[in-house]
């Protein structure tokens, strides 16, 4: 949602054409509107981000799945089951992290990483409707079992 509103994120081209070209009926949890909201206030101020969080919430762009205390639950269950699953990492990632780089090819490094608490989710989410599919250019979701739209 944030590559499809902010005309400066790197995927936002991408998402546009998806967007455009697709007519699946997307889901999402409150959690991720929140976030959305508070990546695009910090990269494009207060008007657009809540522009955008309202537009996912009030109109149809989305279903908006709130979170009660059992979704939770099953949300941290994610987070500590995927707790330390190795990620490949990008060279760019490498030269911000050095310590990562263990000599080896820069493309086969990897980190232990923790899913975070909006993607683990997005994870919940997609096994409750038995979706196996999240439209995100987020390799974490992948790790964790859904398959990316758009691919490739």
């Amino acid at each position: 949602m944030v590559a499809l509103a902010s005309q400066r994120d790197q995927w936002h081209e991408r998402a546009r054409r998806f967007a455009r070209t697709s007519n699946l009926r997307m889901h999402t949890t409150s959690i991720i509107v929140g976030e959305t909201y508070t990546l695009l206030r910090n990269r494009a101020g207060y008007a657009l981000a809540r522009q955008v969080a309202h537009g996912i919430a009030e109109e149809s762009f989305a279903r908006v799945h709130q979170v009660d205390a059992a979704f939770d639950r099953e949300i941290w269950a994610v987070i500590d089951g995927l707790a330390g699953v190795p990620l490949r990492m990008c060279p760019k990632i490498i030269d911000a992290f050095p310590e990562s780089n263990t000599g080896s090819d820069p493309e086969a490094v990897i980190i232990r990483q923790s899913l975070s608490y909006a993607d683990a989710s997005l994870v919940v989410l997609g096994r409750t409707l038995r979706i196996g599919q999240a439209c995100s250019f987020d390799d974490d979701l992948r790790v964790a079992g859904l398959a990316l739209l758009p691919d490739g």
